[in-house]
């Protein structure tokens, strides 16, 4: 029997509002996801400002072989991922030490089926992406050509060196990733463990100008707001002017006020409905077996079986975290990221 994504989505549907996922964005991540493998975790993209019910889906993978589904067989972006994919279950080879987790990201825009080819992101192992010596820069050069399918031009390679030699000490590139997808196939570069002071600099130090008054002053009204903010941007021909502010919170909205008050300044500013808000804090939670015992998925069935008995079955649901995206004379963005997947936990 065949088992897709979908058997995973049906489970959390019925906790999904359509404040958020309307039933036509749902019809095409049903689409999509009966197409997929059951893969964990997955992340709906859900913009939050009225009139923007486009929903993306992202997909998460670990070093494992990859058989592409057959209606996409034979598109080239699925063969190259399913040789990537078993290169990097080979023991020592380049991919296998440099690449922790891997995401494809799905743009359900409506213009197109979202199919054909992904967006594809590498998550960086260790922290070696945090020095400037020549190999590092290297092997992240090498990397960065097996996302785009071809070698890397002078011009972005000159560009990721500039971003990679105003890195702070002990600041690191954390994620790369191949825009394939969109129009110039831009590569996205995230940052993680910059300080919120130290934001304004670094991309002072890249773009070659000032920061914007306003996206600093952003940044101060989010810091008390966030546990990490991971910087992302992207490279065209130059380094882009559109910012993206990931931010993290440690706790869910049980637990953690901060989200409430993150989403009620978004509200104040126009970035997000209250409807939205209210439909966004209300997501997180975990479903086991009994709570839907006919939908559950019938390839887990299995494995729950062969599982110890001290240990649970769960789909968990939480929001992973908001994204800011900032681009002069165009109006704040807020997103948010509702992630699901599936694990076993352990009675205590």
């Amino acid at each position: 029997m065949n088992y897709s994504l979908e058997n995973y989505l049906r489970l959390v549907v019925p906790y999904l509002s359509d404040v958020l996922v309307s039933q036509q964005q749902l019809t095409a991540i049903k689409h999509l996801t009966e197409i997929l493998p059951p893969l964990s975790p997955m992340l709906l993209e859900c913009r939050l400002a009225a009139e923007q019910p486009r929903v993306d889906v992202s997909v998460g993978l670990q070093p494992m072989k990859f058989l592409i589904p057959e209606p996409l067989i034979s598109y080239p972006f699925w063969q190259q991922l399913e040789s990537f994919c078993q290169d990097w279950t080979t023991v020592n080879s380049f991919v296998y030490q440099t690449v922790k987790d891997m995401w494809l990201e799905f743009d359900l825009d409506g213009l197109t089926d979202g199919l054909t080819v992904a967006c594809w992101f590498f998550s960086l192992r260790g922290e070696e992406f945090q020095d400037k010596n020549i190999e590092a820069n290297l092997k992240l050069v090498k990397l960065i050509s097996l996302l785009q399918n071809c070698p890397l031009d002078q011009q972005r390679k000159a560009l990721v060196g500039r971003c990679v030699n105003a890195l702070p000490d002990g600041v690191g590139i954390s994620q790369i990733g191949a825009m394939r997808s969109r129009p110039g196939k831009p590569l996205r570069i995230n940052v993680d463990g910059l300080s919120p002071q130290m934001i304004p600099t670094y991309l002072a130090k890249i773009q070659g100008e000032p920061v914007p008054a306003d996206l600093t002053e952003m940044i101060t009204l989010i810091q008390p707001l966030s546990d990490r903010i991971v910087l992302c941007f992207d490279i065209e021909e130059q380094i882009g002017s559109r910012i993206g502010l990931e931010c993290y919170l440690n706790q869910q909205p049980k637990k953690e006020p901060r989200w409430s008050e993150f989403l009620n300044l978004a509200v104040a500013m126009k970035c997000c409905t209250p409807q939205k808000r209210d439909a966004l804090l209300q997501w997180p939670g975990l479903i086991q077996k009994k709570d839907q015992p006919e939908l559950w998925p019938v390839n887990l069935q299995y494995l729950d079986s062969l599982i110890s008995p001290g240990s649970f079955s769960v789909f968990w649901r939480t929001i992973n975290h908001l994204k800011l995206v900032y681009q002069p004379g165009c109006p704040l963005e807020v997103k948010a990221y509702l992630a699901v997947g599936h694990r076993w936990f352990k009675a205590d």
